[in-house]
């Protein structure tokens, strides 16, 4: 039994049980024309980072209205998932606008 209570603590560290989820609406004010309200969403978002909001993220995308804050998401996501959703290099990401 204590084995496997070491192995549950290694693979799910204590800090997973205290994050903050962030609500869903909270990814659709990504959406907004406001500066302040894009940075502050993606600072809570940064802050209380889960796997599973990449997919949101990618979603929410086709929402944005702003060139500059699709970029701001594409660069929170190549920060928590290390991958460069085509920004990196000659391979810019198609954003309808």
């Amino acid at each position: 039994m204590k084995t496997i209570v070491l192995i549950l603590t290694f693979l799910f560290p204590f800090n997973l049980a205290f994050s903050k989820t962030v609500d869903i609406s909270t990814f659709f004010q990504l959406a907004s024309k406001d500066n302040g309200v894009v940075d502050k969403t993606l600072a809570e978002i940064d802050n209380n980072w889960e796997l599973g909001y990449a997919v949101i993220l990618i979603e929410t995308v086709t929402l944005i209205s702003t060139r500059e804050t699709a970029f701001k998401v594409f660069a929170l996501l190549n920060k928590k998932t290390n991958q460069d959703f085509g920004l990196v290099g000659t391979r810019p990401f198609l954003i309808r606008f």
